[in-house]
């Protein structure tokens, strides 16, 4: 936590909200050109970065807190508003509220979780591991009166975030099996950049922007090349936004994409207000700072409508992600 550095200097304001409405829809955009981004809720803030092998003719149907993937003319069956038997399976996709991933390939409660599936006639459970990228997997297979059952379960690296993906099977047993087996094998892991971005994290020198269920903040970071001090600017980009500043952390990125490079790790709660429904949204940001001969913003809180933090660089410095 911040206070355990001996040398720095707080500054914070209260009064931080700044509308730039039309970088706001382009950074919007960018955030959305991902599959998987528009493929599940959007408040969902463990989104995984990966590329879904499903037929393209799926589309997405989200309702309460889940996602369906399925054909369009399959999902109206699921819904009840046609009537028929499923020509296609349906991907069911919920986050999991048993599960925990405890390490890079390792999880917690199954044992807890597998007997919590007996009451709903799932038998024959047979349980395989497998990866996509550095998302480790559990795959299930199992029969339900008498038809295959198939769950996968996807680790995030998020706290109490595993996400589950089942099948809705279809008319067509040797149809599902194709589609499943596609799924598991050729799903893919998006590079690391493009893992951030899918997360809301859209990194630059200097600065990043995150997308954290619609809101968007910008964290910039410089770092003074005379006496290593760090300047920290925190603006809010979207109307009725705040960030309210916890704790900042220095480490060094852990990941392939700019590793061992000095990161510097915002750490703060957003606050939104939509539909007169106030949420608040903890935040994690990383920052890669950028060297200069002077800061290119004033340290004056009184100059600022956001937040400002100055602070001299610790020499304490952890991995973190």
């Amino acid at each position: 936590m911040i206070d355990k550095f001996r040398k720095y200097t707080l500054l914070l304001l209260a009064s931080f909200v700044i509308h730039h409405a039309a970088y706001s829809e382009e950074l919007n955009l960018r955030f959305g050109t991902y599959n998987i981004c528009k493929m599940v809720p959007q408040h969902w803030t463990c989104t995984p970065g990966i590329e879904p092998a499903i037929p393209k003719d799926y589309v997405v149907h989200l309702e309460n807190n889940m996602a369906y993937w399925g054909t369009q003319k399959d999902l109206e069956k699921f819904k009840g508003n046609i009537e028929g038997p499923l020509e296609s399976p349906i991907f069911h996709v919920f986050q999991n509220g048993v599960l925990a991933q405890t390490g890079d390939n390792s999880f917690t409660n199954f044992k807890r979780l597998l007997q919590a599936y007996k009451p709903f006639g799932i038998k024959k459970q047979t349980i395989t591991e497998g990866q996509w990228g550095i998302y480790p997997l559990r795959i299930l297979r199992g029969t339900k009166n008498g038809a295959p059952h198939r769950s996968v379960w996807v680790g995030l690296f998020e706290q109490n975030c595993v996400l589950e993906i089942m099948m809705i099977n279809s008319n067509d047993p040797a149809k599902d099996q194709k589609i499943w087996n596609n799924f598991i094998k050729n799903t893919e892991c998006l590079p690391d950049q493009d893992r951030y971005i899918v997360k809301g994290l859209d990194h630059y020198n200097g600065y990043t922007y995150q997308n954290i269920c619609g809101s968007l903040v910008k964290v910039t970071v410089e770092k003074r090349f005379s006496d290593d001090m760090l300047a920290v600017l925190i603006e809010p980009l979207t109307e009725n936004t705040l960030f309210e500043f916890k704790a900042l952390k220095l480490g060094l990125m852990a990941s392939d994409w700019k590793f061992a490079e000095m990161s510097v790790k915002v750490i703060g709660t957003v606050t939104e207000v939509k539909d007169n429904v106030v949420n608040y949204i903890n935040s994690f940001i990383n920052v890669i700072p950028k060297s200069v001969d002077e800061f290119s913003f004033s340290t004056d809180p009184n100059d600022h409508d956001t937040n400002v933090v100055v602070f001299e660089t610790p020499k304490e410095r952890k991995y973190f992600d």
